[in-house]
């Protein structure tokens, strides 16, 4: 046989069996780190400061006493007048108010491993608010506030939660559902200094307690009540974030056609209330293509908002969201503002946009860089399009594996004014020089082109215009001996039958 053994450093708890505070400041109460011995041991604390009539129990994020092992807080509930307990065990701990001024700890623990143990912070005060008075607000770390569950009356006291981080400009407060306090008889008062809308106060009652954000790094809260009826009270997390400045300026004003980035810094997490503006001046702007790279991530419930006017200068609204799959967006005209909204629970977000300028009619990128194998993209016009267009863009894959390209018209949204505005490709493939021209309803039709690139023309007259075009390009890689996709051999079997199956509804007139 052949084992390992290896020696461990056990330490026995480290308070006595009996501990008194007479102090209101807070205490800390830890096992040894590890604990690796079989205990089962009941240690007593107690508090004699007479305001100290409640317990706020903070566990550090370290504790960890195992599945099997638990930890047992067993106190008189001067409430209820009547003896609780409250069991943990594992690594997730939540934090605990305690209505007593004492209370019993049992620690039992199992023998398969040794474990850091427990550790926490205990903060003593008044019966209606237990939590620390001078929390210190950790950036991107959830602290949980509350009252006791329920308060009590004739409460008035205040507190200041602030973060030491110069680098904090935003503080989130998501309420739990169980709030309640008597409606118009209990306040409780949010107050603070917010770097955009300047003082604030937020008296709060009843039940209706919505979530909102701190543009700022420290706030004051005050919980008051009367003498009449009291109700389960309050409970409520504050994360603080650090935040960067947009990176890109307000009020911009491009006189170029080259495309522009507009980028978030990383892991942006501030709202912006107050929209920027951007404007392109080259008189051969009059539609804008934006679009949002794949590596980009909009946080939870955040909306990215574009504003622009129309043809009779009304402001049109269209939003980029999380539930969008960061779908391009068309702006028929030269500016646009940009609004950012945060919803409660979002996640940080970091983005790129990216603007294409250029004429009406045909306001896609002119090229992505590359057309890359296994991708999708989508080219449209702007809808409807303009009169006395003439535009020609060559788009291009990258790398040697691409076979053809597979062209789809979106089954509703592409019509051109018939025989009078076209939609050319122009491209080479084993049979040589091929042109296609399309006008009229395109909807719902689609070729392959044998080839790694192509170029497109837009023409239209200046007698009418239709809904305009929008088209998916396919990007299909080599195809091996077998007859088999190299790098995506699913993608090209739906292909087959998609067409088949196209091609016979035509065959049997059941499409135009």
């Amino acid at each position: 046989y052949k084992f390992t053994a290896e020696p461990v450093q056990c330490g026995q708890w480290q308070q006595p069996m009996t501990v008194v505070f007479d102090t209101l400041d807070s205490q800390t109460v830890e096992s040894s780190h590890p604990y690796c011995q079989s205990l089962n041991t009941t240690r007593h604390y107690s508090w004699t400061d007479v305001n100290a009539t409640s317990l706020f129990i903070d566990f550090s994020e370290l504790t960890d006493i195992g599945g099997e092992s638990s930890l047992k807080f067993i106190y008189s509930d001067s409430r209820m007048n009547s003896t609780k307990s409250e069991s943990f065990n594992g690594s997730d701990f939540e934090s605990l108010v305690i209505e007593s001024p004492e209370f019993d700890l049992e620690f039992l623990t199992d023998v398969e491993q040794p474990r850091y143990g427990f550790k926490f912070q205990v903060y003593p005060g008044p019966s209606g608010f237990v939590n620390s008075p001078n929390i210190t607000l950790d950036p991107k770390d959830e602290h949980t506030i509350q009252s006791s569950h329920p308060y009590a009356n004739n409460l008035n006291h205040t507190w200041n939660y602030s973060a030491d981080d110069d680098d904090v400009d935003l503080i989130q407060i998501r309420f739990d559902n169980e709030n309640s306090l008597e409606n118009n008889g209990d306040f409780l008062i949010f107050s603070y200094l917010d770097s955009e809308k300047g003082s604030v106060t937020k008296n709060l009652t009843g039940q209706d307690f919505q979530d909102f954000d701190i543009h700022g790094r420290a706030f004051d809260l005050t919980f008051l009540s009367n003498d009449s009826v009291v109700d389960f009270g309050f409970k409520f997390i504050a994360e603080a974030f650090s935040c960067s400045n947009w990176q890109t300026e307000p009020d911009l004003t491009f006189d170029t056609l080259q495309t522009q980035t507009i980028t978030s810094p990383t892991e942006y997490c501030r709202a912006l209330s107050t929209p920027r503006h951007y404007n392109w001046t080259d008189p051969d702007v009059t539609s804008l293509y934006l679009f949002l790279p794949t590596n980009s991530t909009i946080g939870n419930n955040t909306t990215i908002e574009f504003l622009s006017p129309d043809s009779n200068n009304q402001q049109v609204s269209q939003s980029i969201t999380t539930d969008s799959n960061l779908s391009p967006l068309v702006i028929p005209t030269n500016q646009f503002d940009l609004k950012i909204t945060l919803g409660s629970n979002y996640t940080p977000s970091d983005y790129t946009i990216q603007v294409y300028p250029g004429p009406e009619g045909f306001i896609n990128a002119p090229a992505p860089p590359a057309l890359k194998e296994g991708n999708t993209y989508t080219i449209q016009s702007s809808h409807p399009y303009g009169d006395n267009i003439n535009h020609r863009w060559t788009y291009q894959t990258c790398g040697q594996d691409v076979s053809k390209l597979v062209i789809a018209f979106d089954v509703q949204g592409s019509y051109l004014e018939a025989e009078r505005d076209y939609l050319i490709f122009t491209y080479d493939d084993p049979q040589g020089a091929q042109l296609k021209t399309f006008t009229g309803d395109l909807s719902g039709q689609s070729f392959v082109m044998e080839s790694s690139e192509f170029d497109l023309q837009f023409i239209s007259d200046d007698s009418g215009n239709g809904f305009g075009y929008e088209f998916t390009v396919e990007v299909v890689g080599v195809v091996d001996d077998a007859g088999q996709d190299m790098l995506n051999t699913e993608k090209a079997a739906d292909l087959l039958v998609n067409h088949y199956q196209l091609w016979k509804e035509k065959l049997l007139g059941m499409t135009k």
